[in-house]
């Protein structure tokens, strides 16, 4: 089983807005948000707020377990303790031993930042970037690499 980690901002929410209300429901993101059966989380430098009110609109906030935002963990990304703690925290959902013993690498991390994605690797996560299909080209620490989210998803589909 495979946990995946999504940033908000310019990965999941990648239109260009004014005010909330511009943000319209994503159909076609909650259909291959449903289609992926494994937990889903947010890891974002927003606020809650703004995460909650961004997923609410898109219509997605069903799909996501907990948001990890700027409000709710001690540091931000990119400081490697952020990522520690999410996965600690993630792990505590899972009673597991043998699940946890098998926990490194099966994390998949969307983010648009490369060092987001840096320091994602550098705990072992899986890395997918999501801006431009060729950047995995350029730096080991990414992994896959794909021009929008929809691309994305429709990968792990």
């Amino acid at each position: 089983m495979y946990i995946y980690i999504f940033d908000l901002d310019d990965t999941l929410l990648h239109v260009t807005y004014q005010k909330y209300s511009d943000i319209k429901p994503d159909l076609e993101l909650n259909k291959l948000l449903n289609n992926i059966n494994s937990p889903k989380y947010i890891f974002t430098n927003a606020i809650k707020t703004h995460s909650d009110k961004s997923l609410h609109k898109l219509k997605i906030s069903q799909h996501f377990l907990k948001t990890y935002s700027r409000d709710t963990i001690p540091d931000m990304k990119p400081n490697i303790n952020s990522y520690k703690y999410v996965e600690r925290d993630i792990m505590i959902d899972f009673v597991s031993l043998d699940y946890i013993l098998e926990f490194e690498n099966t994390i998949i991390f969307f983010d648009d930042r490369l060092e987001n994605l840096k320091s994602a690797k550098l705990c072992g996560w899986n890395t997918v970037f999501i801006g431009n299909e060729n950047m995995r080209f350029n730096y080991k620490f990414i992994d896959l690499s794909f021009n929008n989210i929809y691309d994305a998803l429709n990968y792990f589909i």
